[in-house]
């Protein structure tokens, strides 16, 4: 069984004696193989781009407390901080909980504005860099010159419903499939591979 980042893990202990592989979401701790995308080169392709436009003032936006959003917030964070940037406070943590992240357009303005200018925005995901350029229009901030934004996924649909157009770290989904793939033909010729984690 292949599953995703939505399946608790009461769910996964019904799923036995199915070999499951966990795709996005590292389940090895518990025995579940695991494909994993490497959250931190995600977050270093996203400020490397945002440095080599100039920027030196950067900050991240998320509107929930995923792992992969969390993890890809703090590895960003700690590589500009290494690199000398300077990293403002981030949306996701703003001190909202996460529902009420998602209700609060005049908040999110506001701390759009309140950013040092030129800032630019990991915005986690392509999704929610859209959501970030709406919010950077109501508060009436030109983007890219004052705020920049990189999502991440490469969303083709998300990217270009935009103006200008997100700029997005590529995911490798298929390198992903071909990796759940591989697990599950191990699985089925009788190999073990609980506990295996491939990123």
């Amino acid at each position: 069984v292949v599953i995703g980042p939505e399946l608790g893990a009461d769910a996964i202990a019904r799923l036995a004696p199915a070999a499951v592989v966990s795709v996005t979401v590292d389940r090895s701790a518990d025995r579940v193989a695991s494909v994993c995308l490497d959250e931190e080169r995600i977050a270093a392709l996203a400020l490397e781009h945002l440095l080599s436009r100039g920027l030196r003032h950067v900050s991240t936006f998320r509107y929930d407390e995923s792992r992969f959003a969390i993890a890809r917030e703090r590895a960003f964070a700690e590589r500009a901080h290494a690199g000398g940037a300077r990293v403002a406070p981030g949306w996701g943590n703003a001190g909202y909980s996460p529902a009420e992240r998602h209700e609060r357009p005049a908040a999110i303005v506001a701390w759009l504005r309140a950013l040092p200018k030129p800032c630019g925005i990991f915005t986690c995901t392509d999704g929610w860099g859209r959501s970030v350029a709406r919010y950077a229009r109501e508060a009436r901030l030109r983007v890219p010159e004052e705020i920049a934004l990189v999502g991440a996924d490469n969303d083709v649909l998300e990217c270009e419903l935009i103006s200008p157009p997100l700029s997005s770290v590529m995911i490798p989904w298929q390198e992903v499939g071909r990796a759940s793939e591989m697990l599950v033909r191990l699985a089925l010729a009788n190999h073990p591979i609980a506990g295996r984690r491939v990123v």
